[in-house]
């Protein structure tokens, strides 16, 4: 219902008013907030059953609105030696067809592995996470692991991504530039750079 009246012509064409905007505005967040949230605890439900809780937020989603007037963001999953070293993730394919793509995930640190059903995921890569508009400017403490998801058709797969410590990492991107004045001043030093 909410997604109807934000289509209606007074919140999208050029007689619309700022406060009716911003009212459509704020239900289509509202509305895509409980979709959200049906979403986790339908997942959840599906991958506990017996120890599903409603009170319990044990599964989130990876995306975060912060209002009705910006682009989702991405959370930051962190990994660290003290205190997290795993963390699962669910992806979900809501097509009626096999789902083989590139899935992002943000992580803290470049030394990760990943596995699915305790086994190791050969098919991943870590990125870095750009900041600003430019693209020589590197996030810190910010990657992208890049992973080639397989899912069947309607289904859940889980994923738990691994802080490394002794076993193999995914391996770094190797960057390339068209000229010089591109590169990054500043580097991390993991990332290996090339100027064609």
């Amino acid at each position: 219902r909410n997604l109807g009246v934000f289509q209606h012509h007074d919140g999208i064409t050029g007689t619309s008013k700022d406060h009716v905007v911003n009212d459509y505005g704020s239900k289509l967040e509202t509305a895509i907030k409980s979709a959200q949230n049906v979403m986790e605890h339908s997942a959840a439900y599906l991958l506990y059953q017996n120890d599903y809780s409603a009170d319990n937020d044990s599964l989130l989603s990876n995306m975060h609105l912060k209002s009705f007037e910006s682009l989702p963001r991405r959370k930051l999953i962190t990994l660290d030696s003290q205190a997290q070293t795993i963390k699962v993730v669910y992806i979900y394919n809501p097509t009626d067809q096999r789902r083989i793509q590139i899935v992002k995930i943000l992580v803290s640190t470049h030394q990760v592995f990943v596995t699915s059903n305790n086994q190791p995921i050969d098919s991943c890569q870590i990125d870095p996470k750009w900041s600003g508009r430019k693209s020589n400017m590197m996030a810190k403490n910010k990657f992208e692991l890049l992973i080639l998801v397989n899912i069947e058709a309607y289904s859940l797969k889980e994923y738990t991504i691994h802080l490394s410590t002794t076993q193999q990492s995914c391996p770094l991107t190797t960057i390339e530039y068209m000229n010089e004045k591109d590169k990054p001043m500043e580097s991390s030093g993991y990332f290996i750079f090339l100027v064609l």
